[in-house]
């Protein structure tokens, strides 16, 4: 054999030994069988994205997302999750508690009551009255990577209502990244705006990451981490619909006018704590002053002024839902007045005894002012709408024991 063909058979066989492993060095893990590569969890790495992923995930996810439409005439965004009949969203999307209607790829209105809700993570699940048509409920994606690309579909100020702008604003795709996350949360720099809420945010393979959530300064936009869901579907309970919460609402500022004997004019602050979108308990105060009148001798001076209070219990009637909403409460409860003033009265006196009958009278005009207090707690009915930001409103104050010094009370303000 030639010695060149020799070198080139030792080589061979040298590189065809097993290596040893250094003295220093553990040995090698052996490599993982079938059976542990199956039970390995999932990576956190984002998946692959092809070109034109943003298309071929928009076509596949539209007949499956809907429009939420809230009584207010707002709206937000929601899609299948669970089955055809079933629909996820944010819980603010459905606060107010009271049946919904949700619009359909096709166009179609349904019903929908919500039948799961995760306040603390701003979540809710609805239940249809009937399915979504080819709706295929999305697969969640529980791993999310920085930097991942993700989508947004929903319909960013869907509501306004521009003829120039049909056909648009709704199934709106937006993208961009994930910005960073933690364990309820995805902060995103995709472009969110107030009707997304609710709405989807995928990932490229078409796999839901998040629920759009909330935008900050117009830049920065959080999404519920869609792993959430899956703890709220095992809470859907369909015999307990959700039917409202108690809240702070309607803060209202504005003109306060009586009429009694006297006619007054002031201010007013007024709050109500409204239940389940139905049930308002309403507080208000007012300050203000009896207006000039003239006055006949032997008065020729009066200021007065009244504190007002009243607290009631009225039934909120939505009017005009989805189109232009007006709430109507009537109400029963009890008011109370504290008033406070002066009477300046011109009368004739004598200066000398006897008078008026002795010869020697002088008589002179002199004035008096004496403090006027009054004020008291009556019974009361009132009528209040709130249109867009206005409360237009009447109430009768009864007082029980003289009818005919009753009071009656309007407000005109603004609510905030």
């Amino acid at each position: 054999m030639p010695r060149g063909a020799g070198a080139l058979a030792l080589v061979a066989l040298l590189l065809a030994e097993p290596t040893l492993a250094r003295a220093d060095e553990p040995p090698a893990p052996p490599a993982p069988t079938a059976r542990a590569v199956e039970a390995a969890p999932p990576a956190a790495a984002a998946p692959a994205c092809a070109d034109g992923w943003v298309e071929r995930v928009y076509q596949s996810a539209r007949g499956s997302v809907v429009r939420v439409l809230r009584p207010d005439a707002s709206l937000g965004t929601g899609f299948a999750y669970f089955s055809a009949r079933h629909v996820a969203t944010a819980f603010h999307v459905v606060d107010l508690g009271r049946t919904l209607v949700v619009e359909l790829p096709n166009g179609d209105k349904v019903d929908a009551v919500v039948v799961a809700t995760d306040t603390d993570n701003d979540l809710a699940i609805l239940e249809l009255d009937k399915p979504i048509p080819d709706a295929k409920p999305f697969s969640l994606r529980h791993e999310v990577a920085v930097g991942m690309p993700v989508m947004a579909l929903g319909h960013p100020y869907g509501d306004y209502g521009r003829h120039s702008l049909k056909g648009l604003l709704n199934y709106s795709v937006s993208r961009g990244i994930v910005s960073a996350v933690n364990e309820t949360l995805i902060q995103t720099d995709t472009p969110l705006s107030p009707g997304n809420s609710g709405g989807p945010i995928f990932a490229c393979d078409g796999s839901v990451v998040g629920i759009a959530d909330l935008l900050l300064d117009n830049k920065i936009g959080f999404a519920v981490r869609a792993i959430l869901l899956q703890q709220l579907a095992a809470r859907i309970d369909a015999n307990r619909p959700y039917r409202g919460q108690w809240d702070v609402k309607d803060a209202t500022l504005g003109l306060l006018l009586h009429s009694d004997v006297d006619d007054w004019a002031g201010a007013y602050f007024g709050a109500s704590v409204v239940g389940y979108d139905r049930i308002a308990l309403t507080a208000r105060l007012g300050a203000l002053t009896a207006l000039p009148r003239d006055e006949s001798e032997p008065v020729v001076r009066r200021s007065r002024y009244r504190g007002s209070a009243e607290l009631t219990l009225g039934y909120r009637l939505l009017v005009l839902p989805y189109t232009l909403p007006t709430y109507a409460t009537l109400s029963l409860g009890a008011a109370g007045a504290l008033d406070r003033g002066s009477e300046t009265r011109l009368a004739i006196e004598y200066d000398a005894p006897g008078c008026p009958g002795a010869p020697t009278c002088a008589p002179k005009l002199a004035s008096r002012t004496d403090s006027l207090r009054g004020g008291g707690v009556m019974p009361m009915a009132s009528l209040e709408v709130k249109f867009l930001s206005l409360e237009i409103g009447y109430a009768f104050h009864l007082d029980v024991h003289h009818p005919k010094l009753s009071t009656q009370r309007a407000v005109l303000g603004i609510v905030f």
